[in-house]
């Protein structure tokens, strides 16, 4: 396919297909795909990822309203034909700047460029039934209306009260920009994010982590002032709290034993002001790959990287950090307004598992801890049985208290257990997306 000749719809199509029946992850894909088809104009990448990204969050509900408006059930469908209806539905649906006999015209033709003419009347006459009854599709559930299933939502309301499950619902679905944090011991944070807004990227300072915003209006993420030189991160506002809230101080040891990309433990390494010094593992070669390119583009000299699986206790390691970070391998419901796929791929029985490989983690790393220093235990989910019901395990079991850290978040709303030593974020509420910190301290 020449450049002149790129569809975008087709190339959304093929993302589909690899996300949604390849079980590829949909952050890698169209990372992938946006890196290969560099030459695309601005307009063409912006709704390339909105439909793609759109289309996989609200699967569930593109489902719901074809299964009602269609013979053929979407998962009797042909695979090239189920997607091809979710992009038509997505877009009638939730992009009102594409007409529906655009809508429609491209769905056909897609199914006859894919070799299934034979079903063009099928695409087409499934699509403008939709179209024409649009106004009054109704969702029976908040699981149709939010595109989340069921039983995570039912979670939820064990643990939340209807209002706040709706919030966090409602956090999911909303788009606030890239969040990025500013490298405070490389350039002066104000001069920075004055600088892009003369660029003309938007700017929304977070107005609870002073090194933070949001930013939107720009090309892509490379192109951006100061991405190159190093001056900033990609991270969201919920992942910088476990290094604000652990009283890091000049010349502490830190360890962060699951760490890409990195994140984390380059925050760790801009607050200590390029003294002490961070050690940054992971469990494979790629993912320690993905910290050293984050290092070297940031241009920090105090930390290190370690290939070490953090099920394997490290003998070397014993007492010797005042920090250990236990950032650990999660279910990620916290996160699934950004990695929608999340939401189709993991299940109830999965959360048990994974609440089981964070106890077995964590009955090693805790040896790690100097007496006196502080394990950070975070995760990206909304889950008790990963979150407070492991952090009760782990003080039950261990020689580790909770220690408030109230002190360190400012007037963050609705963060009131973080005076005993915990806290859980949630989209809709707090800033960002969803996730849990508890900041415990080794008696002995």
């Amino acid at each position: 396919m020449t450049k002149k000749q790129a569809d975008v719809r087709e190339i959304v199509l093929d993302m589909l297909i690899e996300t949604c029946e390849n079980g590829m992850y949909s952050h890698l894909v169209l990372s992938a795909v946006l890196q290969k088809y560099q030459y695309l104009d601005v307009k063409q990448r912006k709704f390339m990822t909105r439909l793609f990204e759109g289309t996989v969050e609200y699967q569930l509900q593109e489902d719901a309203v074809l299964d009602r408006y269609s013979k053929v059930k979407t998962n009797k469908m042909k695979p090239i034909i189920r997607n091809i209806l979710r992009m038509g539905v997505y877009q009638l649906l939730h992009m009102d700047s594409v007409p529906y006999s655009a809508v429609c015209n491209e769905c056909v033709k897609l199914a006859k460029k894919r070799g299934f003419a034979g079903l063009s009347g099928f695409v087409n006459g499934v699509i403008r039934n939709i179209a024409r009854d649009k106004d009054n599709i109704h969702f029976d559930s908040l699981s149709e209306l939010y595109s989340v299933p069921e039983w995570i939502i039912d979670e939820w309301y064990k643990v939340y009260d209807k209002q706040t499950v709706n919030n966090i619902l409602h956090g999911v679905c909303q788009r606030k920009g890239l969040s990025i944090r500013c490298y405070q011991s490389r350039i002066d944070c104000d001069d920075f994010f004055s600088h892009l807004e003369r660029q003309g990227v938007t700017v929304k300072r977070n107005q609870y982590i002073l090194d933070a915003a949001w930013i939107s209006d720009f090309e892509n993420v490379e192109s951006i002032y100061g991405y190159r030189e190093g001056y900033f991160q990609i991270q969201d506002s919920s992942a910088m709290y476990p290094a604000i809230i652990s009283g890091v101080k000049d010349g502490f040891n830190v360890l962060d034993v699951c760490a890409a990309p990195g994140g984390k433990a380059l925050q760790f390494a801009d607050l200590l002001k390029e003294s002490g010094k961070v050690e940054a593992r992971d469990i494979s070669e790629y993912k320690i790959q993905l910290i050293d390119e984050n290092i070297f583009r940031s241009g920090m000299k105090n930390i290190d990287t370690v290939c070490m699986d953090a099920l394997c206790f490290d003998e070397n390691s014993k007492e010797v950090y005042d920090i250990v970070l236990a950032d650990l391998p999660c279910s990620g419901l916290g996160v699934i307004g950004k990695k929608s796929d999340i939401r189709y791929r993991i299940m109830k029985k999965d959360i048990e598992n994974l609440s089981e490989i964070q106890r077995d983690i964590l009955s090693i790393i805790w040896q790690y801890v100097k007496p006196g220093g502080t394990l950070i235990y975070s995760t990206c989910t909304i889950s008790k049985m990963e979150n407070e019901d492991n952090v009760k395990w782990f003080t039950d079991n261990f020689p580790f208290v909770l220690e408030g850290f109230e002190n360190f978040i400012g007037d963050l709303n609705d963060a009131a257990t973080s005076k005993d030593g915990y806290l859980q974020l949630l989209p809709g509420v707090h800033n960002g997306d969803g996730a849990f910190m508890a900041k415990l301290r080794r008696e002995a």
